[in-house]
Formats: structure tokens, sequence, C-alpha cells
């Protein structure tokens, strides 16, 4: 059984972590939603041979959720001190967070898990505008020297890594300005990198600065895994996008390295793997070879507005249904995408960390009519849902599927599932597909009138089933009530009824989602 802290302060936070290091149990800790101001540290000796999580409280987002350094120290430090090798594995992970504004002229800003026999994963989180010294902007991650009983695995996984800065330190060495990931000498693991968004991470120094997005490897025994990331618009001197320096293997499938900037290896830099595996990516700049490859691109990869660090990809995207399922397993092919979407819902697997859907339109009402367009779904008809709730099917084809809304839930984001008739396959997941709206009035026309004055009221996702219409607590007789099923644009007509109460009064309307007001002056 794990001991389980529930916390809502940065007091309460450390407490837990001080606990968790000597209690000789597992440990969870939940942090509620709001900001942490601090740096908060966890110090396991030898012989707390247990198990560590941090993350969010169930329903948070991991922007609910912030370790916030104010630019002064590491934010959260996690070492085992005495550099141990006693035949145990133990598991570390920090997931649903955000983890900002560290700042430090040595090691990293971000996050520092330097230990030895631990299985360490972070995931889902958010690492942003920390600063560093001679390594590591956002995250530091290590195996330590010793721990050699057994193999262990440090793992990143759907994590939005931006806008971090190493600087050079007083030994003139500055690495990793996103992540920085090694196992050390006497201790090879197996380095898992997947689905993350890499962006505008920066290497500064005036010698030799290396690695602007990701710096990974240092022992020729590690094995090393890039799958489905995208690598975007970051900054060194050598390996813009990612450098690579010793590896047994490095096997680099399905990602997207593009614009990133160095004198040598703009998008990736090779220093000594013993092999190199790539297949199905996009980049522009190599430094050194394969010694595998196939199927890679060169061009655009269409991203819907990268400029504001939304890497979905456009329709046109030549990403789309370029990616392979030939992944090494372990670890093989993720299961999900970077926001929790099926990895394949097309043909194949697109390159990135998003895999392509469209669903026009992304949010309604009850009587919202919604396509879902893509592939593999099969000619034989399936069931669609939002949530739990089924779609009322009215065409259903292998590219493309047409559905109604026809019952009420409350708003929300809803993930939106397929599921085919084919035998044995899974449900096709589109993470946050749709959002159900309540009514949204925009205006009143006109904004006054007496008993019997026909009103007409206009705005969004009214609903195509007629609700109500209240004035001052009163039902009004609703003449028309529309909504277009597509893109929600609404209009009711009604009367004003008797017996109001001159002046201003409170005009409602309701449907089975929710309701909306505005005010109207009876005369």
């Amino acid at each position: 059984m794990a001991i389980v802290f529930h916390v809502t302060d940065a007091t309460e936070f450390q407490n837990a972590l001080n606990s968790a290091k000597n209690n000789g149990e597992d440990d969870i800790i939940y942090l509620a939603a709001g900001t942490y101001v601090g740096n908060f540290s966890y110090y396991p000796p030898e012989t707390e041979h247990r198990s560590l999580t941090i993350q969010g409280e169930s329903g948070t987002r991991p922007e609910d959720v912030i370790l916030d350094g104010q630019n002064s120290g590491t934010v959260l430090v996690m070492s085992d001190l005495n550099d141990y090798a006693d035949g145990f594995v133990r598991e570390l992970r920090i997931a649903g967070i955000t983890v900002q504004n560290g700042n430090v002229s040595y090691g990293a800003g971000g996050i520092h898990a330097r230990l030895s026999s631990y299985n360490t994963s972070i995931a889902n989180c958010i690492i942003k505008n920390n600063r560093g010294g001679g390594c590591c902007g956002g995250i530091f991650m290590a195996r330590d020297f010793k721990g050699q009983a057994a193999l262990t695995t440090l793992t990143l996984e759907d994590n939005l890594i931006l806008d971090n800065t190493v600087i050079e330190d007083s030994s003139h060495y500055s690495t990793g300005g996103g992540v920085f990931v090694v196992g050390y000498s006497n201790s090879s693991c197996d380095i898992v990198i997947k689905n993350n968004i890499i962006a505008r991470n920066t290497v500064q120094g005036a010698t030799d600065p290396q690695g602007g997005g990701i710096w990974v490897g240092w022992n020729p025994s590690n094995t090393i895994h890039l799958i489905g990331n995208t690598i975007y618009d970051n900054l060194a001197q050598k390996g813009g996008g990612v450098y690579f320096r010793n590896a047994q293997a490095a096997n680099f499938y399905n990602n997207i390295v593009y614009s990133n900037t160095a004198t040598q290896g703009g998008d990736i830099y090779f220093e000594n793997p013993i092999t190199a595996n790539g297949y199905n990516n996009n980049y522009s700049n190599l430094h050194g070879t394969w010694t595998d490859s196939g199927n890679n691109l060169n061009t655009d990869p269409l991203f819907v507005d990268a400029g504001d660090n939304d890497f979905h990809l456009l329709p046109t995207s030549p990403m789309i249904n370029a990616g392979t399922t030939a992944v090494p397993d372990p670890p093989g092919l993720p299961t999900t995408d970077f926001e929790g979407s099926s990895r394949v819902i097309n043909a194949a697997p697109d390159i990135g960390a998003y895999e392509w859907s469209r669903v026009i339109p992304s949010e309604g009402t009850i009587g919202t009519e919604i396509t879902v367009t893509g592939s593999g779904y099969d000619i034989k008809k399936g069931k669609i849902l939002i949530g739990t709730a089924s779609l009322k099917i009215l065409e259903w084809m292998g590219d493309s599927i047409r559905s109604l809304l026809s019952k009420a839930l409350p708003p929300d984001t809803y993930d939106l599932t397929i599921r085919t008739k084919t035998k044995g396959s899974s449900p096709i997941i589109i993470a946050n597909g749709f959002i159900v709206k309540a009514p949204d009035i925009d205006s009143v026309e006109p904004t006054s009138g007496s008993a019997g004055d026909e009103i007409t009221i206009e705005g969004s996702f009214f609903g195509t089933k007629k609700g109500k219409v209240t004035l001052g607590g009163k039902t009004c007789k609703v003449l028309n009530w529309t909504m277009d099923p597509t893109t929600g644009g609404s209009e009711i007509e009604f009367v004003v009824p008797k017996r109001l109460t001159p002046g201003v009064n409170e005009l409602k309307i309701i449907n089975g989602v929710g309701s909306d007001t505005i005010d109207f002056t009876v005369e």
C-alpha cells in the first residue's frame, strides 16, 4: 500500500517530500491546482528502497498545477546523494504539472533528476522559461554512476518543453537547452523520448554549445529511442535540434526536427553512436550518417500556427500518413499521441507529436451535425460517441462519418470515440475532440418593448430543439427557434408577455445543455 499525500501549498509539498524519503513506503503526492513558489527537493537515503509519484490532483491539467522558482534556484531536485548500488530498482514518476522560472548559474534550472537505481519518468508536464548553467535549461535526467544490478529506463513522454535556456558555466560547458538525458559511464540504461514538443530552447556560450533542444547519450552502452517528437526552432552551435553523443543504438523514428539552427547539424548531430537508425523522420540538416535509414523527408511540415506554439498539422501536411508502425519494440509505437488521441487515426501513423484528425465543427450543442474525416473507419456502420453518449449516424463511409448530437450533455470538452466493425480493432480516440457549448446570446433586437411586441434574439448554440424563453421570470411565447446545425448560428423570435414590471428585466433562454441571459427593458 502506498502512502498518499494531498497537498495544497509549497510548505505542504516540501513536507510531503521530506516524509516520503524516510517513511519506508511507496509514496504518491497529489498537488491541488495552484502555484507552488520555491525550490523543492527529495534526497532519499540508501535505506529507502521505495518509489515516488508526484502528480496533479485528478481533474487538473498541467497548466493548473505550477511549480514556480521565481528565477531563483532549481525548481525541483531529485537525487540520491549516496550514489549507491544495492540491487533495488525504484520508480520515480513526475506527471501533470508545470515547472517554470528556475534560474541557476550551474546545473539544471527546471528539474534535476539524477538517480542511480530508479526507472525515472516525466510525463504530461510543461517545462518552460527555465535557465540553467552548463547543462539542462529545462530537464536534467540521469542514471548515475552505480546501480549496475539491473537495467533502468529514463522516459520523457507527452511533455511541452518550451523556451528554456542554458548559458556557459565556468568550465566553458553548455549543453541541452531543453533536455539533457544521460546514462553515465558505469550505468547503462534505456532512454525513451516520445511524443514530446520541444521548441524554442537555446544553448548559449562562446566555446561549444551543443543540443539546443536535446542533448542525449554519454555511455556507449545506452540504447536511445526518439519516437514521434516535434523538435522545432531550437538553437545551438552543434545540433540545434538534437545532439547524440555515444550510444549502443540511436533509434530515430517518426520525428519532426524542423527549423532548428546550428553551425553544424542544424537539426541533428551525431557524435560516435555505434548504430544510428533513422526512419520516417522529417529534417533538413544532419551532421554524421545513419547506419540504416529510409523514408525520411525534408519539407515544411505545415503546422497550424508554429508562431503561437500550435504544432497540430494542417490537413495538407505531408506528415500525415507518412510515419511507420515498424518501430523497435520495446518501446514500440506509442498507442496515443501528445494529447491522448489514438496514435494511428488514419492509414498510417503521422510524423511528429500529433496525429491529424479533423472534426467539423469542433464545438456545438443539441442538433449539431458533426463530420469526422480520416481513414480506416471500415465501410460497415459502427458507433461514434462524445464522451459516453452515442451520436446518431447520418452517413458512414471509410474515410468520413457524418453524425448528429441528439442528446443533451453538460457543457465541457469531450473525447470523441469511433468504434468500427473491424474484428479485433481498437477504438479510435480523438482526445478533446468536441466541445459541448451552452447557449450564447449575442444580441436582442429591439432592446426594449411592451406586451405583445415581437422580439428577436441572435447568438450561437441555441439548439435545433425548441427550448424555453423567459422574461422577468415569465415564460414567453416562442414564434421561431432555429439553429444552423453546422455553424451553430442561432435565432429566436418571441412575444413579450403581459403583466411585467416596467424597467430592466432578465431575458433568459434555456435548452437542454444550459442557459444564457441578457438585459431587456420592459416599457
